[in-house]
């Protein structure tokens, strides 16, 4: 993941222009290299984090707090980002990589039910929250970089965005996969 974003540059794309200190939201934060990138890259005023798993979410808190300068206000969230707010949601989890949790069911991601029936999945119950009710709650009147790497979920992501908020949503970088 760091070999994706610090030396890949797979978000420094061209066609993103920000203004100074942005807002920025990271779905599907993993470890938080993203969120650290855009701090140092953007030298955003927000960062909001959201990762669903709770184990991955502690390693999050840890290098948010290491390695973003206190000029941003980056704040991480447990919190599945979905199609609809206060969901109760199951995440699977493979017990060797943070990086591969995904609220997709084996019906669309084998290795989910290989691992069940191995008895090797982790599963959290996660409750769930939208990108238009975080901006709302949040107070965003708009987002400069909205980025979503969720395993496969970011068509779920994506409705949870009301059609009047996506006029407010400067930029989407987004990770597809598992289609």
């Amino acid at each position: 993941i760091y070999n994706e974003i610090f030396l890949g540059k797979a978000y420094d794309h061209p066609r993103i222009t920000l203004p100074e200190q942005p807002t920025v939201i990271d779905v599907g934060a993993n470890v938080g290299l993203f969120t650290i990138w855009a701090a140092r890259k953007y030298g955003a005023r927000t960062i909001l984090a959201y990762e669903a798993s709770p184990t991955t979410h502690e390693c999050l808190v840890e290098n948010v707090a290491r390695h973003v300068s206190s000029e941003a206000a980056a704040t991480c969230f447990n919190l599945a980002v979905s199609f609809e707010a206060g969901r109760e949601l199951i995440l699977h989890q493979p017990p060797w990589n943070s990086g591969f949790s995904t609220i997709l069911d084996g019906s669309k991601l084998p290795w989910v039910d290989e691992l069940r029936d191995k008895g090797e999945l982790l599963t959290h119950k996660v409750p769930s929250t939208t990108v238009s009710r975080e901006m709302a709650v949040r107070g965003l009147a708009s987002v400069d970089l909205l980025k979503i790497d969720v395993e496969g979920y970011f068509m779920e992501v994506l409705e949870g965005i009301a059609p009047a908020d996506f006029a407010k949503l400067r930029n989407i970088v987004l990770e597809a996969e598992y289609t």
